[in-house]
C-alpha cells in the first residue's frame, strides 16, 4: 500500500526494511500492496476470526517471542472493528497468549497428536466455532511430506500441533510469515522456495499472504492497512509493545531463537529497533488521517 506520506515509503517497504532471512525475495509473487489486499479481505470476512500462532523453540521447549504479540495486537484490532478473535495455539504458546490477553479472550489449545486425530479436531473446531476467517501468524506449516521443520532443519513434528488442517478445511484464510516455513507460504511456487530456503518450506497456502522481517511486523502491517481503511489508528503503542515483550519473557520464559535465550528481543531485534519500525507505521497512519481531515 503506497500512501502519500512524508517518508514516501509503503507499508510493505517498512515491514521488509530489516530482512535478515531474505524473505523479500518472495515479494515478486505477491501484489504490490499485499497488506492492503489482506486488510480488504479481512474486512470482507469480519466476524469470528481464528488467529493461529505460536512457534515452539525445540532446544528450550518454550514459545517464541515472534508471533503471539502480533496475534494479540491483531485480536485487539478485530474487537475494535466489531469482530470476535479466538486464539488457537498449543502448549506453552497458549500460556503466552493467556499472559498477553489477561485471560480475557478465548484460547483453544490444539492437541499435539497424529494426522487423523488432528484433522478430526480441526474439522470439529470449525463446525463448533463457525469462523468467518482464519489468520496464521508465525505458525509452522506442513512441508511437502506433511512434516514440520524449524529453520535449523530440525524436525519439530513431536512438539507442534498440526494446525494446517484448519486452513485446509476453510475457504477464507490469511497467512503471515518471515522465513518460508510458515502457513501461507504455499502461495509461492515450491521450486522457488526450495532454492531460497532449502530446509523444508511450507506448502500450505492461504488466500492472502503477508511477508515481513518479523511476523509481528507483518501483523502490524496488516493493522496499519486496516487503520488507513477504517480511518482510525488501531496500532499498539511502542510502550505497549515493550510491555508485552517484557511480560512474556519474564512470566513465560518466551524465547528468541536468534539470541538462543529468553531475551527481550524478537528475531534478534532489540526494543529500540522494534519500536523504530512500529513508529514508522504509526507515521503512515497519522499522515493518512491528517490528509483525510483536510479534505
Amino acid at each position: 500500500m503506497k500512501i502519500n506520506n512524508n517518508h514516501n515509503s509503503s507499508i510493505e517497504d517498512i515491514i521488509l526494511s530489516k530482512d535478515q532471512r531474505k524473505i523479500s525475495a518472495v515479494r515478486q509473487y505477491l501484489p504490490d500492496n499485499y497488506c492492503s489486499e489482506a486488510a480488504m479481505f479481512l474486512e470482507q470476512n469480519l466476524g469470528t476470526i481464528l488467529i493461529v500462532t505460536g512457534f515452539t523453540i525445540k532446544s528450550f521447549m518454550r514459545g517464541e517471542t515472534d508471533g503471539p504479540i502480533g496475534a494479540v495486537a491483531l485480536g485487539q484490532t478485530i474487537k475494535l472493528m466489531g469482530g470476535e478473535p479466538i486464539y488457537i495455539s498449543d502448549g506453552h504458546n497458549c500460556d503466552i497468549l493467556k499472559t498477553l490477553t489477561n485471560n480475557e479472550d478465548t484460547i483453544v489449545d490444539f492437541p499435539v497428536t497424529d494426522h487423523h486425530n488432528s484433522e478430526s479436531f480441526a474439522q470439529k473446531l470449525l463446525e463448533d466455532l463457525t469462523p468467518s476467517l482464519l489468520v496464521s501468524i508465525e505458525r509452522v506449516g506442513f512441508n511437502k511430506n506433511r512434516s514440520y521443520f524449524n529453520r535449523f532443519g530440525e524436525s519439530i513434528d513431536s512438539i507442534s500441533a498440526k494446525t494446517d488442517y484448519l486452513f485446509m478445511h476453510h475457504q477464507s484464510t490469511i497467512g503471515i510469515g518471515d522465513g518460508g516455513n510458515e502457513i501461507g507460504m504455499g502461495l509461492v511456487p515450491l521450486t522457488f522456495l526450495e532454492e531460497m530456503l532449502p530446509i523444508n518450506p511450507s506448502i500450505t497456502p492461504t488466500n492472502a499472504l503477508i511477508i515481513a522481517g518479523t511476523s509481528n511486523w507483518g501483523s502490524y502491517g496488516l493493522i496499519t492497512a486496516l487503520s488507513v481503511r477504517q480511518g482510525m489508528n488501531l496500532l499498539p503503542s511502542s510502550a505497549q509493545e515493550n510491555q508485552w515483550l517484557r511480560q512474556i519473557v519474564e512470566t513465560n520464559g518466551a524465547v528468541d531463537s536468534f539470541t538462543s535465550g529468553s531475551t527481550q528481543t524478537v528475531d534478534g531485534y532489540k526494543p529500540q529497533e522494534l519500536n523504530f519500525i512500529l513508529n514508522k507505521l504509526h507515521s503512515i497512519v497519522n499522515d493518512s488521517l491528517s490528509s483525510n481531515s483536510e479534505i
